[in-house]
């Protein structure tokens, strides 16, 4: 048995149907109609003349110029062709095919028309998850900004100055220490009565030094986990992201390869 393209004359569905009936019934709004009617609605729709040349020749010549790469002169022959036909999902999906800022909503429009072609519909599922996944991309990848300017409100030294900072502090304390001990070891061999009062408070100045130097080397060690930790952060978002990049890539590449397909099968019909 073979089909024949017609169109709802209630909702402007795209039909295939048996032209030996003489009625059926839509299978997107349910509505009864006369098959005669419904493919009469078809062919006339698709015999209309733009400057004389039918406005199937002009969609299929859009068509051809899509699949070259020619999207520029698709889009004013899609421009001709809607004026005429502007519920035929086919151009809808010709304007989708030539991307810009209103793919998404074409491709809708192009679903809309023909609600049955499964090839749309899930170029509609991966777009969906394609807008989802480049949101989340986006707010991980500010994540990078905000951990760098957390570092900056608690150190706002350069990592270098801070260690270099820290180091010369220990370098004071080893200073302080060795003559805080050369002072005692002075005192003691010289036998200077005069400051042996003292000694015992003179013995706290190594101690000080220590405990400064202690201190210090503590603070560069704290300073470089933190660092380390900022920078493993970092290169575990800079990861996430290419993750997130490649399953983008994928889904984009499945999208076109269906794309492609329906091009490739609307000439064919044309």
């Amino acid at each position: 048995m073979s089909l024949t393209k017609a169109q709802c004359t209630n909702c402007g569905g795209a039909l295939e149907v048996d032209s030996n009936q003489e009625a059926a019934v839509c299978p997107f709004c349910n509505t009864p109609y006369i098959v005669e009617k419904a493919i009469n609605l078809y062919q006339n729709q698709f015999n209309i003349t733009v400057d004389g040349i039918k406005s199937e020749t002009i969609l299929k010549n859009a068509y051809i110029l899509l699949r070259d790469g020619d999207n520029k002169s698709a889009v004013k022959l899609l421009e001709d062709y809607k004026r005429y036909s502007p519920d035929d999902w086919r151009l809808w999906f010709a304007f989708a095919v030539t991307g810009g800022k209103m793919y998404f909503d074409n491709l809708k429009k192009a679903a809309n028309y023909n609600p049955s072609n499964e090839g749309i519909q899930q170029m509609i599922v991966l777009q969906t998850e394609i807008e989802k996944n480049r949101a989340e991309k986006r707010q991980v990848e500010g994540t990078v900004g905000e951990i760098y300017q957390n570092w900056l409100k608690n150190d706002r030294l350069s990592d270098r100055q801070k260690e270099a900072a820290v180091k010369t502090k220990i370098g004071k304390g080893v200073v302080a220490l060795i003559i805080s001990i050369v002072m005692l070891v002075a005192i003691k061999a010289l036998d200077l009565y005069s400051l042996k009062s003292i000694y015992s408070y003179l013995f706290l100045l190594p101690l000080l030094a220590l405990l400064s130097i202690v201190k210090d080397v503590l603070a560069i060690n704290r300073h470089k986990k933190l660092l380390n930790q900022r920078d493993a952060d970092q290169e575990s978002i800079k990861d996430q992201v290419n993750s997130m990049n490649n399953d983008i890539l994928l889904k984009e590449k499945e999208c076109m390869n269906i794309g492609q397909k329906i091009v490739t099968n609307i000439l064919n019909d044309l």
